[in-house]
């Protein structure tokens, strides 16, 4: 497949349409057929229970870091060293600021630039890396922050042991809001973009899945986005203990963390590919490029399996080398610059999946209580109208959204049947809503146990066939709850 900068735009856009992609069926539809009706004048729409636009707060950075000694190493380009109990050790962050940002008093977007495997914070800004050209004049903040030889941007499974290094609150609950207090950016999802090479380029997508609500961009240049095939999970036997633990005995912590198996939750997220073929090349690199365009080309096959916009540019002939992602990098500044320059509203619609027992996404929490690690989803359609997809039972608290001290009418839509209750929101706008999603699944998801056992589930007529992320066997049955809504009378 060769492609040359190929804006990749789907027909369909199931996943754009958040909920309403994956359709309503059984008591479902009904109900929420007979909730509308009840809602709309004429059976047309119902009036609009948000009196708020989306916004997701500032925060501070949890647990506090601090810095440890500041250098200047030319005039846009300084090295900060921070201490963090997060990482073993203290990390180095590179940070190029825009030409005339002493005396410029405005604000900047920002373009977090991850180094590969065995690489650290100077890779971009020393030869051959060549980010400081690359951005020479261009009116935006880059921050290189050192990731470790193979942090994978995640928090550390350890041997079952856990604890640090924990990359991914790193990255999100601390780097984040340090730089916006430390530097005049723009603190919005709108101006904050992760890109990377190699693994850097796996990890600045599987970021920005992982947390679309904090970086609004994402680019790859030969990154290691899909860490299922073969030939990628190779190459991760040695430290994968350590990172996710074993594929057999821990895929779920593998598919937690893969950009591929998250593709749903980058719908409103700006996503560009670069990969070339491997060839010509020594062996090794070769080899190395062939297995990371696999990836990339299974992940653009996603994106657009779901109907999501994203930019694709399999480039043929090109090595793992930094001539390429150099290239990849200067071809895509000007794309960025293009995003950052735009308008960008939060989405009022969107799907986020997670294997955590506990998530924010867009500024909405879920909170699941089941006994087996596994995906759940929150797939929200509308002020009006949501869904949780999982096992066990859940917890929802709503974004800001409502009148603070308003009662609202809760209709639950399940297969089993529905239920209404009222619910007043608090004095923050937001609604705490008790999910019951079905029977709790009893094996880990992705394991021997759940692959193999008998379903009660996936061939049960209560049982969902449609998850917003991946499904194998039929041990692991999953469920979708609607709520639905309004004011009360």
């Amino acid at each position: 497949m060769a492609v040359t900068g190929s804006v990749v735009r789907p027909a369909t856009n199931r996943a754009k349409r958040g909920l309403a992609g994956w359709g309503l069926t059984g008591v479902v539809a009904v109900v929420a057929a007979s909730l509308l009706g009840a809602c709309g004048s004429g059976g047309g729409r119902p009036a609009a229970v948000a009196v708020r636009q989306p916004a997701v707060p500032q925060r501070a950075p949890s647990p506090p870091v601090t810095l440890v000694s500041e250098s200047q190493l030319s005039p846009r380009l300084s090295e900060l060293t921070l201490h963090t109990s997060l990482l073993p050790s203290d990390p180095k962050v590179r940070v190029l600021l825009p030409d005339g940002y002493a005396t410029s008093g405005r604000r900047y977007p920002v373009i977090y630039l991850f180094h590969g495997g065995l690489e650290n914070a100077s890779a971009w800004t020393t030869p051959p890396g060549d980010a400081v050209q690359a951005t020479a004049g261009l009116p935006v903040i880059v921050v290189m922050p050192d990731e470790g030889d193979f942090g994978y941007y995640t928090d550390w499974f350890n041997n079952g042991a856990f604890g640090p290094p924990l990359w991914e609150t790193y990255n999100v609950d601390q780097l984040v809001p340090w730089i916006d207090a430390k530097y005049r950016t723009i603190r919005d999802r709108s101006a904050r973009a992760t890109a990377g090479l190699s693994l850097g380029g796996g990890g600045a997508v599987s970021l920005a899945a992982r947390h679309p609500d904090i970086y609004g961009a994402a680019a790859s240049f030969s990154g290691a986005v899909d860490t299922n095939p073969t030939a990628i999970r190779s190459t991760l036997d040695p430290v994968a203990p350590l990172i996710w633990g074993s594929r057999q005995a821990e895929e779920v912590r593998w598919r937690g963390n893969d950009a591929w198996d998250l593709a749903a939750n980058l719908v409103h997220t700006d996503v560009s590919l670069y990969t070339g073929d491997g060839d010509p090349g020594p062996a090794g690199l070769q080899n190395l490029e062939k297995a990371v365009k696999e990836g990339t080309v299974n992940l653009h096959n996603r994106l657009t399996e779901l109907g999501i916009p994203h930019y694709f540019d399999a480039y043929g002939p090109g090595q793992h080398t930094f001539t390429y992602f150099n290239r990849d990098l200067a071809q895509w500044l000007p794309h960025a610059m293009r995003f950052f320059a735009e308008k960008h509203t939060l989405p009022t619609a969107f799907t986020y999946a997670s294997i955590k027992p506990a998530y924010t996404a867009y500024d909405w929490t879920v909170t699941v209580k089941r006994p087996a690690l596994e995906f759940s989803a929150l797939e929200v359609a509308s002020a009006e109208r949501f869904s949780v997809v999982g096992s066990g039972t859940a917890t929802v608290v709503t974004g800001a959204l409502y009148a603070p001290g308003v009662k609202y009418r809760i209709t639950t839509a399940a297969a089993g049947g529905s239920k209404t209750d009222s619910v007043t929101a608090d004095g923050n706008g937001r609604l705490t809503l008790p999910v019951d999603l079905g029977p709790a699944n009893p094996a880990q998801q992705y394991t021997a146990a759940a692959d193999h056992t008998t379903p009660t589930g996936n061939t049960a007529p209560s049982a969902i066939t449609d998850p917003p992320f991946y499904t194998r066997g039929n041990g692991s049955s999953f469920y979708r709850t609607q709520i639905l809504i309004s004011r009360s009378n």
